[in-house]
């Protein structure tokens, strides 16, 4: 109980003591002099009788009564102040003294909560700049317009800046072009409460220049009526993964293009054709144009492997399947089915017809050949299939038309060299 507290209950009881002292001194004081009048009035009155007075006992009885209703009076004032007056006072300052002292417990109590809560406050924030300080990734202290006012070491490490150089910094001046507008969308909705936290693969810009990939998680710090004072930003370098799933995506794009590519000519093989070729197959039933399969066949090449050798051979495959890409577009499927067979599809081929596809590829073909200067004649038989538009189409009736009307014109090929 502290000191005020402790001398107003003193004072009280001694004003209490004091009260009822006087009290009780003026009730006997006033008895003892009813008493001792009573007594003198007695006498008076004996002495009286013996005199034969009769007019001074009467007068005697007169004050004797006076003296009575005077004692009475003052003894029922006494008990009406001690009961009206007295008691009530008495009992207001006690109910005084209780709200004293239970407002001062109360403010003691709240005094020591207050203590514990900032002693607590303390050690949080104590425990939080220490892990802040410490922490292994990247953390920032960030306002709601994008500028750093706080970072730790380690995200100074991994952009490459003295925490003087980033402290003050725009996000958007260390985020790269292209991840800022998702960046502030993503801070934005944070701050206006529409998300409680949000995490975010985006790419930083290293102090020289460099791409640093980090995986960023953003949370905000609230008042007590949750408005967001401030975001917390974790920064977690994934630039190794990155790279690491970079090179998984590259090598597995490499090795599906080996899958599907011929490796002597460089043109799709059968595999990767056919693949490609369904999927246009399927959808000429919705096409406003005529699909168009070329097949090439290369002239005479076991008589160029048996005269001049394989890699003669090889040369002239090369050749055909270089004339073959030269003469299509580049939306045109071309491959190599095996041996020396070439297929073409050719979708939207409302401009090509017979004569003028065998024309271009034979044209360019003998270009080619001649520009290599090989010892060697290179030539090619090539037969075409139709497929009308809007109309459903199976890939292999398109490759058994297209191989019958290039076997009629080996055939037709054959004869005029016998003729010859």
């Amino acid at each position: 109980m502290p000191e005020i507290t402790r001398r107003f209950s003193t004072l009280l009881r001694r004003l209490a003591l004091t009260y009822r002292t006087g009290f009780a001194l003026i009730a006997l004081v006033t008895v003892a002099s009813y008493i001792v009048t009573s007594h003198f009035l007695d006498t008076v009155a004996a002495s009286s009788a013996a005199s034969g007075a009769g007019r001074l006992l009467d007068e005697i009885s007169v004050v004797r009564k006076a003296a009575l209703g005077g004692a009475i009076t003052i003894l029922v004032v006494l008990l009406v102040e001690a009961s009206l007056v007295f008691r009530p006072t008495i009992r207001r300052l006690q109910r005084e003294r209780d709200a004293r002292e239970r407002m001062t417990a109360l403010r003691a109590t709240a005094m020591d909560a207050a203590r514990i809560a900032d002693a607590r406050l303390a050690e949080s924030e104590m425990r939080f700049r220490s892990s802040f300080e410490s922490a292994a990734i990247g953390m920032a202290l960030v306002d709601f317009s994008g500028r750093l006012f706080q970072v730790n070491p380690s995200l100074c490490d991994m952009l490459g800046y003295d925490e003087d150089e980033l402290t003050g910094l725009d996000k958007q001046h260390i985020t790269h072009p292209d991840d800022a507008a998702a960046s502030m969308g993503q801070l934005g909705r944070l701050a206006h409460g529409d998300v409680r936290s949000y995490r975010l693969e985006k790419r930083y810009l290293h102090k020289d220049g460099h791409v640093v990939w980090a995986l960023l998680t953003m949370g905000a710090v609230r008042d007590a009526e949750g408005h967001a004072l401030y975001g917390v930003a974790q920064v977690e370098d994934v630039t190794a993964r990155k790279n690491a799933e970079e090179d998984a995506s590259r090598y597995a794009a490499e090795l599906r293009a080996l899958a599907l590519t011929d490796e002597l000519t460089g043109v799709h093989n059968r595999r990767g054709f056919r693949m490609l070729a369904d999927q246009v197959c399927r959808a000429q039933h919705r096409a406003g144009e005529p699909l168009m399969l070329v097949a090439v066949d290369l002239d005479r090449l076991k008589q160029i492997n048996d005269q001049w050798g394989h890699a003669s051979g090889d040369r002239a495959l090369q050749l055909v399947s270089r004339a073959l890409v030269d003469t299509f577009r580049d939306s045109d499927v071309i491959g190599r089915m095996g041996g020396d067979e070439f297929l073409c599809l050719l979708p939207n081929a409302a401009g090509f017809d017979d004569p003028q596809v065998r024309e271009r590829v034979s044209t360019r073909l003998a270009r080619l050949t001649s520009e290599a200067r090989e010892p060697f004649p290179v030539s090619a038989t090539i037969g075409t299939a139709i497929a009308p538009a809007m109309v459903p189409v199976e890939l292999d009736t398109l490759i058994r038309d297209a191989d019958e009307a290039l076997y009629v014109l080996k055939h037709r090929h054959g004869e005029a060299e016998i003729d010859k």
